[in-house]
């Protein structure tokens, strides 16, 4: 007879068929975000450029990545803009700067080179001989360089 209690609930494994689509989904959102960055990018705008709904899109991309489509956007976002200090020989403003890499407000772009960069766009232009940051040191997104090449089969694209 039964008691009325079930066993352990097991976890569901992806089909391999959502798992390809998932990163083949991943990787376009990750190249429009690239291509766009500079612009104002909505989760919309993402989701549209890989035909999901906005929900799939932030599932999709956090199965993938263990991040979110903002998420990836921001950290781009910054470490573009830390590229650009440290290639210019001439400094570019920070206004300047935040624009230049989508951001509408000096003080959200400062709060957030902070919480990547560990400091200031300020003190990281005075300190620019210091080793410069890589889109390949994924610990801010939880993914490591190995999961990323094991993902997609190749290192993060990185706009020149």
């Amino acid at each position: 007879s039964q008691t009325g209690q079930a066993g352990p609930v097991k976890r569901k494994e992806p089909k391999q068929s959502q798992v390809v689509m998932d990163e083949i989904r991943a990787k376009d959102a990750i190249k429009y975000i690239e291509n766009h960055f500079a612009e104002t990018v909505s989760l919309s705008d993402i989701a549209d450029s890989i035909h999901v709904s906005k929900s799939e899109c932030c599932r999709c991309i956090k199965r993938c990545m263990k991040t979110t489509p903002f998420e990836y956007l921001m950290r781009y976002r910054i470490f573009t803009a830390a590229r650009i200090i440290s290639e210019n020989s001439e400094p570019v403003s920070i206004a300047t700067l935040a624009s230049m890499t989508g951001f509408n407000s000096s003080s959200y772009f400062n709060k957030l080179f902070r919480k990547y960069i560990g400091c200031t766009p300020s003190e990281y232009r005075n300190n620019v001989t210091k080793t410069i940051p890589s889109l390949t040191d994924f610990s801010g997104l939880h993914i490591d360089q190995q999961e990323f090449s094991d993902l997609f089969g190749s290192q993060p694209a990185v706009s020149e």
